[in-house]
């Protein structure tokens, strides 16, 4: 016991570099910096452009692109460090029409902000952003209504305050490491968040409900999961053969399904997460070395279940009700998972954990 306690504090304290970080990058991002010019699109007086590209065209590297509000009917490339601003998320719309890609950003450190980008929900598989370069802003955006809300292939990415809805998937990062994700993310028709080949990312802060999936990891390492409220979707949080990442202090709750399931998915942490009124909490298949540690069980139709697992452990967890004796665990175990195995919690809480955000 003392050695798990010692291992999950350890990972903590390394976790909570890079966390405090991007927490601070997060504030430190809010607002676009310009050194430039501004250029004007939609509006009245003289200079003013017609099209967003246009001004995009015209404009250098540190200068800001303003757009009035109304509807543009365009696919935007930024190629140069702009700052891209709509009057008001609202009433500023980018409509690709199904076209192409309605934005898509090769320039690093492009601020996109105020904007409704939408209407690229065809069979080509349009997106609605996508970001081909690294350390750039996306944030206080509306994303609805496009196959893919936004595709990211880059590093130190930041996407805050969003609302990205509609899509058939809301946000899908690939092979991309130390992005920042903060936004409310709802009603796709496949995944809210999908990682696939991506390390290091932080997730936090988001509200994600009512899609298929929650947030998706495949292939995906050492990236933290944490201070979400994930619910009504028909998975949670589901993995495949992602390892070492850390999952804490979400709520995950009314999930159709499962509020996690690793799939030979080893060494994670799930600590301090309130997982309620989901139809199984957490569930396990061909996964080893995992930490289920201090999370609150609440009223979940279907108890954890593993499989062909190894040395899983749990600890501390409060289990709906104060025990004085260790949960039982029940799950299968052997070559092809067909004889029954036990895991114990050997001390479970005697109340429950505060788990606030």
């Amino acid at each position: 016991m003392k050695a798990l306690v010692f291992a999950v504090i350890l990972f903590f304290i390394c976790m909570s570099i890079p966390s405090s970080t991007a927490f601070d990058n997060v504030k430190k991002s809010s607002m676009p910096v310009s050194n430039g010019n501004t250029l004007y699109v939609g509006g009245s007086g003289e200079g003013n452009y017609s099209k967003i590209q246009d001004a995009i065209d015209n404009a250098s590297n540190g200068d800001t692109v303003f757009v009035y509000d109304g509807t543009y009917y365009e696919n935007i490339v930024v190629d140069k460090t702009i700052n891209l601003i709509g009057e008001d998320k609202n009433k500023t719309s980018i409509d690709g029409q199904g076209n192409g890609n309605v934005v898509e950003i090769y320039a690093q450190l492009t601020t996109l902000s105020g904007f409704s980008i939408k209407n690229n929900n065809n069979e080509t598989l349009r997106d609605g952003i996508v970001i081909f370069s690294n350390n750039n802003i996306v944030i206080n955006n509306k994303i609805l209504n496009n196959s893919i809300g936004i595709t990211v292939w880059g590093i130190n990415n930041t996407f805050s305050y969003n609302k990205i809805s509609e899509n058939f998937k809301g946000l899908y990062v690939l092979n991309s490491s130390n992005n920042i994700i903060e936004n409310i993310i709802y009603s796709n028709e496949g995944f809210g968040i999908d990682l696939g080949m991506s390390t290091c990312n932080i997730i936090l802060k988001n509200e994600i409900s009512n899609n298929r999936n929650g947030i998706s990891l495949s292939y995906s390492d050492n990236n933290t999961i944490s201070y979400n409220f994930i619910w009504n979707n028909s998975e949670g949080i589901p993995n495949y053969k992602s390892h070492n990442n850390n999952f804490s202090y979400n709520h995950i709750f009314l999930n159709e399904f499962d509020g996690i399931d690793l799939y030979e998915s080893n060494k994670n942490i799930i600590y301090k997460n309130n997982f309620s009124n989901n139809r199984q909490s957490i569930k396990i298949y061909g996964s080893d070395n995992n930490v289920i540690l201090c999370n609150n069980f609440y009223h979940n139709r279907l108890n954890p279940f593993f499989q062909k697992c190894n040395d899983t452990k749990w600890e501390d967890n409060y289990w709906d009700r104060p025990r004085n004796l260790p949960k039982l665990l029940f799950g299968l175990k052997g070559y092809f998972g067909l004889f029954p195995w036990l895991n114990f919690d050997w001390h479970p809480a005697q109340e429950p954990y505060d788990i606030g955000i």
